[in-house]
Parts: C-alpha cells; structure tokens; sequence
C-alpha cells in the first residue's frame, strides 16, 4: 500500500520546516522522533483517507501511528498545522 506513495522530497521538507518555524527545546531523555517521518505519516493517511491502524510500519518511511497522532494533536493545539496545510496550499 505504501508502493506508490512518494515520501517528501528535500525541497517539500525544506518548504515544511520553514512553515513550522518551530523552536523546539533541546532534547532530553528519550530521542525526538524525526519529525519528517512524521509529516509523511500524517500526509499518507490524509492523501489515503485511511485509518490510524492503516498508516504502514515501514519505520524507514514513517512513525508508529500513535507517534503521528499525538504530533498531529499537538500541532492542531498550536496552530502549527493548519499553517502549514495552509502554506503549502497557496505555496
């Protein structure tokens, strides 16, 4: 199921990351997760239309989808999410 989908070039996440403009705390304890893995989890399951439990495994290509969600949730909380949807629909 994940054969076709095309995980986010250099430039696509460059264009992201500048959405973002996270500042984000340094790291402590357990490793962040990389988070362009999980912008290509949430846009698998949004281009999909296919539920949590669908998102693949392939932890080469994306997050566990409990790792997706809780990103997703956090940065619909904080806007950061519809910024960038927002940015890359007029970018």
């Amino acid at each position: 199921m994940s054969s076709d989908f095309h995980a986010l070039s250099d430039e696509q996440w460059s264009l992201i990351l500048s959405l973002m403009n996270l500042q984000l705390p340094p790291e402590r304890g357990v490793p962040r997760s990389d988070l362009r893995k999980v912008w290509n989890s949430l846009l698998f399951i949004l281009t999909r239309g296919c539920r949590w439990i669908d998102l693949p495994k392939d932890f080469d290509l994306f997050v566990p989808r409990s790792t997706a969600h809780g990103w997703l949730k956090h940065w619909s909380v904080t806007g950061i999410f519809d910024k960038v949807m927002s940015g890359l629909l007029h970018g």
